[in-house]
């Protein structure tokens, strides 16, 4: 008897195949020598590169071609790099190329750790910043595609290798086909057998019935099937097995090939980024669609290397030169009133934002979403990119002479002479000390907008306010002013000097002689007058206002390893009186992102702390009275005291007396006729002089007109014209509830009497009329408010650096008691009148009862009297 031959395929004895030995070029170990040696050629050749940039003065050509080299090189082991892939996928490369796919395998990754290391060298060779570019996003690209590459062989590396012991074989064609095999030879073993035996292949297929329960049931199968049908079970194992294979094939396959839907895609997307990236650096986009925004660089441009010194200016009111809701209002309400001043004011608070956008208010036009450039006010731009010294009130002018930035970099930016080491070399811009030459030199710059003065009468002044006759550096009258800086009323003979009508009086205190030009600020004049004394020691603008903060870096990181080198520090916070009322505007702006108001307030308290000092003294006491007298003295300030818009400012005296025992001693009623006591024909006075209840309250200052109503009869008697009689003030107080005492330095900013009725309105804006500056009388002795000189004027019998108030107490009630006067000098740089003026005008409908609770009011002088007994009879 024969013995069937079991049917279905015979299994096959692998034969081995002889192994191919592996070149050298197929080794790593060779690539990896080939990119240590590029890595190493190209650091050394950017830093030194860099550093001979150094020690050729910081020279930014030098550095900007260095880092372009390193560049050029990084992108050329990217192109050779990429050249793997079109290797791999065109047969006409593979026969003509040298190497095997291997050889070129190793290439690409070893290569392209090399180009990696390149391209970070090329970041290198530029200080590090923290803002979004086009090279930062080349970069990332970058990385993302290393890291898929190399995470695609780690994957290529581990698969396979799990797939050797989980599934055989990637090959899914070759499963597929095997399956398809074993399939028909289950069907060809099937074919002529017996109904049961199909039904048992059918159930066992299905795989739904017990293989056991199968081959129970396979015994009743005649003898010539039960061979077949174990056949039929080995073929349907197998079935079973490749049909389980085949997705995990699939997954696998996934598996590897995702990484190439990753890294080639990459490959394609870093191609365009570094054209945009190197067009970008070019300047392309400034030589194709060029705009007058582009020309100046803003603070954020800045920011990039100088974070500190743009933190400490967004504290700046030069920041908000023209977005303060006060400048907008102001200017807004002058220009309605006469639109003849055209830009002046803009000009000043938007010197370079005007000349990309010119308006005479804010906004500016296009100023939202046109570039940040339109919402700095005085920024770096302003005073760093200034190749010549800026002209006395050259800024009130259009074009303001800054250097535009050219298309690759910002081109040579301006400061002080610098100690030490050179400059960094950055490709940014070169630097140069330009007029900067000393301190004297450097602040010049600060004439051209902190003098407001125009020449109305054309009598031979400079258009501007300034004389520029010759001599003008001179002080002909020996009066302590330049004759440049002498108050404009007529200059007859042509010498320089301001010739005073008969009878007017410097800065016109009577109200009875008129300026014939507008002068509303002379602090840079003043700070001229006081350099040219014998009281100067060499303080400029920066010494108060830019001061120092000792040695440091200027910039946050160097270029490629490159030391930082200390310069002197300088605050460019350029603390000043001033600060913004606006709600929220400090929010985030301190260190940490913590509100930086009372930073800001803090400063402001230290800067205005030097500004005046009070003496207090008790000159008699009597049973019935207290008299003392309150010296007020310039202090450590480089120009008049008040300075600027002092229209605008309120620096005021609070005087009041007590016993030891805390016993209030009141103010006596005054009679500004006679300058006396008055307790029956005098202003009754408040207890304290001075006082006010909350920052938002305004000063009980007496209303003039009614002074000189009801006083002017005996003030003429003694040969004393009233002060200030056609003067209306915005917020005067009656005699009947004010303050005789008060002693305030605030100026008064009226409308000049435009219609010639000789009244003269304190109003909250600038009338392009002479003579519209006032100043304050203290009514109890009709003294005037004159400002205190930084040096005594020698052609005065008086101390021009200070000025004695007088107060009468009422001793009556202490008699035999200790009398304490305390004396406190206040500053708020806006009365809140000034401010509800303003209503209708603010941006973004702002009110003064949004901005006035921001208003403080700064103590920055307190002094007081020994304690004075006070007899008893």
């Amino acid at each position: 008897m024969s013995v069937a031959k079991p049917k279905g395929p015979r299994p096959t004895v692998p034969t081995a195949r002889p192994e191919r030995p592996t070149k050298l070029l197929e080794r790593s170990w060779p690539w990896i020598v080939v990119a240590g040696i590029i890595v190493g050629g190209v650091f050394a050749l950017g830093t030194s590169m860099l550093r001979s940039a150094h020690e050729a003065g910081g020279n930014s050509d030098d550095a900007f071609f260095a880092i372009v080299l390193v560049g050029v090189i990084a992108v050329t082991l990217m192109a050779v790099v990429g050249f793997y892939s079109a290797r791999k996928r065109r047969r006409g490369l593979q026969e003509h190329l040298p190497g095997t796919m291997m050889t070129w395998l190793k290439g690409h990754v070893w290569l392209g750790l090399a180009a990696l290391f390149a391209v970070l060298v090329h970041a290198w060779l530029y200080p590090i910043t923290f803002e979004i570019s086009t090279g930062k996003i080349t970069l990332a690209i970058l990385l993302v595609l290393v890291l898929s590459g190399i995470a695609w062989r780690i994957v290529y590396e581990t698969v396979p290798k799990r797939v050797a012991e989980r599934v055989g074989n990637l090959s899914i064609k070759d499963t597929r086909s095997r399956l398809e095999q074993t399939q028909v030879e289950i069907e060809k073993a099937t074919a002529g057998g017996s109904d049961e035996l199909r039904n048992l292949v059918a159930l066992l297929l299905a795989g739904k019935t017990r293989v056991p329960e199968l081959d129970h049931r396979a015994l009743m199968l005649p003898i010539e099937e039960q061979g077949t049908w174990e056949e039929l079970k080995r073929l349907a194992e197998r079935r079973e097995r490749y049909g389980d294979r085949g997705p995990k094939q699939e997954r696998y396959h996934r598996l590897l090939q995702r990484w190439k839907v990753v890294h080639l895609p990459l490959a394609v997307i870093l191609g365009a980024a570094l054209a945009i990236h190197i067009g970008d650096v070019l300047g392309l986009k400034q030589k194709v669609a060029a705009s007058e925004t582009d020309a100046f660089p803003d603070s954020s441009a800045c920011a990039g290397c100088h974070t500190d010194i743009v933190e400490e200016w967004r504290l700046a009111m030069h920041a908000i030169a023209q977005t303060n809701p006060t400048v907008v209002a102001q200017t807004a309400l002058a220009l309605e009133r006469y639109p003849e001043f055209g830009q002046v004011c803009t000009n000043c608070h938007s010197p370079i934002g005007t000349q990309v956008a010119p308006g005479a208010t804010y906004p500016l036009p296009g100023q939202e979403g046109g570039g940040q450039i339109l919402s700095d006010g005085v920024t770096c731009w302003t005073c760093h990119a200034l190749p010549e010294q800026p002209a006395e009130i050259s800024g009130a002018a259009a074009d303001f002479p800054v250097n535009r930035a050219g298309t690759r970099s910002f081109g040579f930016v301006f400061a002080p002479p610098v100690e030490g080491d050179f400059p960094l070399p950055v490709p940014d811009h070169q630097v140069d000390v330009g007029f900067m030459m000393d301190e004297i030199e450097t602040y010049q710059l600060c004439g051209a907008c902190h003098n407001v003065k125009v020449d109305l009468g054309g009598d031979g002044f400079s258009v501007l306010g300034d004389d520029v006759s010759e001599g003008s550096r001179e002080d002909q009258d020996g009066d302590g002013q330049l004759n440049e800086n002498e108050l404009q009323f007529v200059d007859d003979n042509g010498n320089g000097i301001a010739d005073l009508e008969p009878g007017s009086v410097e800065l016109d205190v009577d109200g009875t002689d008129r300026l014939l030009d507008l002068v509303l600020q002379t602090t840079f004049d003043e700070w001229e007058d006081f350099r040219e004394s014998d009281q100067f020691r060499g303080e400029t603008c920066g010494t108060c206002h830019l001061p120092s903060l000792g040695q440091g870096p200027t910039v946050d990181r160097a270029p490629g390893g490159l030391a930082l080198p200390d310069r002197p520090l300088h605050s460019h916070e350029f603390v000043g009186v001033d600060y913004s009322l606006e709600p929220g505007h400090y929010t985030a702006l301190g260190v940490g992102g913590e509100d930086a108001t009372s930073h800001v307030l803090s400063a402001r308290d230290a800067l205005i702390a030097q500004a005046a000092g009070i003496a207090p003294e008790v000159i008699r006491v009597n049973a019935n009275q207290l008299l003392m007298e309150v010296t007020v003295r310039s202090g450590f300030v480089g120009h008049d005291f008040p300075t600027g818009f002092a229209f605008a400012r309120q620096w005021w005296l609070e005087v009041s007396a007590e016993t030891v025992s805390g016993d209030p001693v009141c103010l006596l009623p005054v009679n500004p006729g006679t300058g006396q006591v008055d307790p029956t024909n005098g202003i009754a006075s408040p207890c304290s002089s001075g006082t006010v209840e909350t920052p938002q309250t305004d000063l009980r200052t007496c209303d003039p007109r009614q002074v000189a109503a009801e006083f002017g009869d005996e003030l003429r008697a003694r040969g004393i014209e009233p002060r200030n009689a056609t003067t209306v003030l915005t917020a005067p107080a009656p005699l009947s509830d004010c303050d005789p005492w008060l002693t305030n330095f605030q100026k008064i900013l009226t409308d000049g009497d435009p219609e010639g009725t000789g009244q003269f309105v304190e109003v909250a804006y600038q009338s392009l009329l002479p003579d519209i500056v006032k100043l304050q009388t203290r009514v109890a002795d009709q003294q005037p408010m004159r400002t205190l000189k930084a040096y005594d004027d020698p052609t005065t019998e008086v101390d021009d650096r200070e000025l004695t108030f007088g107060y009468a107490f009422d001793t009556r009630a202490v008699r035999g008691q200790d009398v304490v006067v305390t004396v406190r000098f206040h500053l708020r740089h806006l009365p809140p009148y000034f401010l509800r003026a303003l209503d209708g005008f603010y941006p973004g409908g702002l009110t003064s009862d949004a901005l006035l609770p921001q208003m403080v009011i700064s103590t920055f002088a307190v002094a007081e009297t020994e304690p004075a007994r006070v007899p008893v009879a």
